[in-house]
C-alpha cells in the first residue's frame, strides 16, 4: 500500500489500490473453490484432505513470495539501481525517475524521501487523521468478519448444504464484489471524491447485514450477503485512498500505512471476541456492534466533509497552509 502511494498521484492511487485489493478478495473467494476441490483429494498419496490444503496453498504462497522478491519495484529514488544483487537492469532511467518525482512533487509536494527516526514518528503520530484513518480499517475488518461467520450458518443450517457445497458457495459474493470494487475506484478517481463512496458503501453494508441477520427467507439472507460484501469490500481500498489523499510526507504516510494495517488486525481480534459460539446462530450482539461501527464510520466521514471543506476554503483565501504545502487541498 505504501509503495503504491509513493509511485502514483492522489487521483491515480485508488484504482491501483483497488486492483491490489481485488487480488486478495479473489483469493478469498477462490480459497472456497480450492477447498472444495482439495476435499476430494482426501486419501491421495496417503494424506488427509486438510494436509493437501496446507501443501498446495503453501507451495503457491512460496512461489508468489519468490516472484515478488524478483519483480517488486523499489521506491522511485532507488528504481534507477540494478536489482536482484545487480543481475537485473534498472526499472527506470534517470530521466524517467526525474519525471516520476516531478509528478509527485506537483501533486502533493512530498517526492523527497524523509529519514525515518523515532522522533520523526512521534511527531507524525500527533496528527489525528492517522488515528482516525486507522479506526476506519478497524471498523471495516470487524464488519467483514461478520460474513465469515454467517455464510456457514446460512449455507449449512438454513439451506442445508453439505460442508463441501457450502465451501463452493462462499465464492459468488466475492466474485460479484470484484467489479463493484473496481467501479468504486474508477468513479472516485474520476470525480476526485472519497467520502460519499465511504458513506454509501457503509450504508450498503448495514442494509446487507440487516437482511442477512433478520430476514426469515434463507435465500434472501444469502442475497443479503452479496449486498453486504459489496459494501464492505468496496470501502477497504477507498479507506486507503482516503488516507493517501489527505496525508502529506513520506514518513507520515509510512506511519499511517503501518497503523492502518495494525487497525485491520485489531478489527480481526475484535470480531473473534464478539462473535461467540454461545450467540450462534443469530449473533445478535455482534451484528449490532458491526452496524454501530459502520454508523460511527459514517459520522466521522461526514464530520470530515465539513472540516476538510472549511480548511480548503481558508487555504483558497490564503488564510491557511494545509500540511505545510501552499497548493495542497484535502479530498473529501
Amino acid at each position: 500500500m505504501f509503495l503504491i502511494s509513493v509511485w502514483y498521484t492522489r487521483y491515480e492511487a485508488h484504482t491501483r489500490l483497488a486492483l491490489f485489493y481485488v487480488v486478495g478478495i479473489a483469493s478469498t473467494g477462490v480459497s472456497g473453490l480450492l477447498a472444495y476441490g482439495i476435499e476430494n483429494m482426501d486419501g491421495d498419496a496417503g494424506l488427509a484432505g486438510w494436509r493437501w490444503i496446507f501443501i498446495i496453498e503453501g507451495i503457491v504462497t512460496c512461489f508468489c513470495g519468490l516472484a515478488a522478491y524478483v519483480t517488486l519495484v523499489d521506491l522511485p529514488e532507488r528504481a534507477t539501481l540494478r536489482g536482484l544483487f545487480g543481475l537485473l537492469p534498472p526499472f527506470l532511467t534517470a530521466e524517467e525517475a526525474t519525471l516520476i518525482h516531478a509528478r509527485i512533487e506537483r501533486d502533493r509536494g512530498d517526492s523527497v524521501p524523509e529519514k525515518l527516526t523515532v522522533k520523526k514518528m512521534l511527531v507524525c503520530a500527533k496528527d489525528w487523521k492517522i488515528w482516525e484513518f486507522s479506526s476506519y480499517v478497524m471498523f471495516n475488518n470487524t464488519a467483514l468478519y461478520a460474513f465469515a461467520y454467517f455464510l456457514p450458518v446460512i449455507l449449512q443450517k438454513s439451506l442445508h448444504y453439505s460442508t463441501s457445497k457450502a465451501q463452493l458457495f462462499t465464492f459468488p459474493p466475492y466474485a460479484v464484489a470484484v467489479p463493484w470494487i473496481l467501479f468504486c475506484a474508477w468513479i472516485c478517481d474520476r470525480l476526485k471524491v472519497r467520502g460519499p463512496m465511504l458513506v454509501f458503501n457503509s450504508s450498503l453494508y448495514m442494509i446487507g447485514v440487516c437482511i442477512t441477520a433478520f430476514c426469515a427467507n434463507p435465500h434472501a439472507r444469502y442475497g443479503g450477503v452479496f449486498i453486504g460484501v459489496m459494501g464492505i469490500t468496496g470501502n477497504i481500498p477507498t479507506n486507503w485512498a482516503y488516507a493517501h489523499n489527505n496525508v502529506v510526507g513520506q514518513a507520515k504516510r509510512a506511519l499511517c500505512a503501518a497503523m492502518m494495517t495494525t487497525g485491520g488486525g485489531i478489527g480481526g481480534i475484535i470480531a473473534g471476541n464478539i462473535f461467540q459460539a454461545k450467540d450462534a446462530p443469530a449473533y445478535r450482539t455482534a451484528l449490532i456492534i458491526c452496524i454501530a461501527f459502520q454508523a460511527f464510520n459514517i459520522l466521522l466521514v461526514v464530520k470530515n466533509f465539513f472540516y476538510f471543506a472549511i480548511a480548503n476554503k481558508k487555504a483558497d483565501r490564503e488564510e491557511l497552509i494545509i500540511e505545510g504545502t501552499p497548493d495542497f487541498r484535502y479530498t473529501y
